[in-house]
């Protein structure tokens, strides 16, 4: 469902960037965000009193001028009070309210979500989100943010937590993390009072963040986190941006591009909206240099199954990708008019790209049974994966299945973090059949052209 701009009014589309206030859920076009992010960027990333006081002083100077309307000021400014006054509360409390985490970016990711729903017994009220921002000092970096809600019947009280880590590859040889956690509460009547709610929500979430991880010795970090200025942008820099960074060390560096290249296959009968956020997420989370969207020409396991022609599919494919930058269609499997069995298309890819690592892109289900594929060993031994996790599915199974991949083959996996829509192309076909809307599940191109051409009908 398309969400409206608080301060534009304009509607948000799925596919469109934008920020979502974590506490006020009130949200910003990819235009809007460029003036309202930045109004919170100190105090999210601030972890000390003296950087607290410096991110008041700033907002107060800076919000007034914004050009953002009065409501979009007002929205902004209980954003700032709910994360200023917990984060206060926690510091005068004595508590440090951020600590560092040594691992993988995944891992971290991991440790944070698994803390959050273990402390809130839900899964995040929002997506996680994920900024990439430029290199700077430190190289380049991101930022992640997540938000829990609890619910504490004893008292009547509510809590939101909105966790923050700042991640970076350079520090140690597979990163570090700095997670800063703030909580809001409030509770029945007109009093409102939490009776602590805050304070307990946030010391169960450091405390399942420190049991559940040993292995990233988290450890206390009281200093603020940036000294100096932060230019917060959405999505990965741009190629010109990229071409030179600063590493640790302060000397001038060439950043080496990516040779990372995702492969998404699919019958895309509709191609959907689950389809291109997880390409979305594979070109970020997993830093690719290109990503090839596959149209299946037979797939083994839809043998006998009515297929949708393949001019068709290849057409929705392209117009629901065209405006994602990285991505390029490939007739490979089409023009080769047999069964396409993945373990050839890979092999074949191999050959046109030497020199580049080439990861599969699937789902939990797909990757649970790879070993039982044609050839699905091979599969495992030669090429690397990315995993999108199945909304509702046992992630720990998952885990397992991963590490038992890696010790008997030693394949690479990347498991994203960003949770898909749990979208299927077989509902979209009856859906559409029935006479009812698909346009939240398809492209708004993809819609028209299915109209058009009289499919699924």
């Amino acid at each position: 469902m398309s969400k409206k701009c608080v301060n534009c009014g304009k509607k948000i589309s799925i596919l469109e960037d934008s920020f979502t206030l974590p506490n006020q859920r009130e949200s910003f076009c990819k235009e809007c965000s460029r003036i309202a992010r930045p109004l919170l960027r100190d105090i999210m990333t601030a972890a000390s009193d003296k950087s607290y006081e410096n991110a008041k002083r700033t907002f107060e100077e800076a919000l007034p001028e914004a050009a953002l309307s009065d409501e979009a000021k007002k929205y902004i400014k209980y954003e700032f009070d709910d994360i200023a006054a917990s984060a206060t509360k926690i510091s005068e409390s004595g508590e440090q309210n951020a600590k560092t985490l040594n691992g993988s970016f995944s891992a971290c990711c991991d440790a944070i979500l698994k803390a959050g729903k273990t402390a809130s017994g839900n899964e995040p009220v929002a997506p996680m989100q994920i900024v990439k921002l430029p290199a700077r000092e430190v190289g380049k970096y991101y930022i992640v943010t997540a938000v829990f809600e609890c619910f504490y019947i004893r008292t009547g009280s509510y809590a939101s937590l909105t966790v923050t880590m700042i991640w970076f590859p350079q520090l140690i040889k597979k990163g570090k993390a700095i997670v800063s956690a703030v909580a809001s509460g409030g509770g029945k009547g007109l009093l409102n009072i939490s009776w602590g709610a805050e304070d307990d929500f946030i010391q169960t979430f450091w405390r399942a963040l420190r049991d559940q991880n040993p292995e990233l010795k988290i450890k206390e970090y009281g200093e603020a986190l940036f000294d100096t200025e932060i230019e917060f942008m959405q999505g990965p820099p741009s190629e010109e941006e990229m071409k030179t960074s600063s590493d640790p060390t302060g000397r001038e560096s060439a950043v080496k591009p990516t040779n990372r290249i995702g492969i998404l296959g699919g019958t895309f009968d509709p191609v959907h909206i689950g389809h291109i956020s997880l390409g979305i997420a594979a070109i970020s989370e997993a830093s690719l240099e290109k990503l090839i969207i596959m149209p299946a020409y037979i797939q083994p396991f839809k043998q006998g199954k009515r297929v949708t022609d393949d001019e068709h599919r290849l057409a929705m494919a392209n117009l629901a990708f065209k405006d994602i930058p990285k991505t390029e269609i490939s007739t490979l499997e089409i023009d080769r008019m047999r069964i396409s069995y993945t373990f050839d298309t890979m092999s074949e890819l191999k050959k046109q790209y030497p020199g580049k690592e080439l990861f599969f892109i699937t789902g939990t289900d797909a990757f649970m049974q790879i070993d039982s594929w044609y050839k699905g060993v091979d599969l495992l031994e030669n090429f690397s994966f990315i995993v999108s996790v199945r909304p509702g599915y046992y992630e720990d199974e998952l885990n397992e299945t991963i590490k038992t991949y890696q010790r008997l083959y030693n394949t690479q996996v990347i498991k994203l973090v960003a949770k898909m829509p749990d979208i299927s192309s077989t509902d979209i076909r009856e859906a559409y059949r029935n006479g009812e809307s698909i346009s939240s599940l398809v492209p708004e191109a993809v819609e028209r052209y299915i109209k058009d051409n009289g499919l699924y009908e």
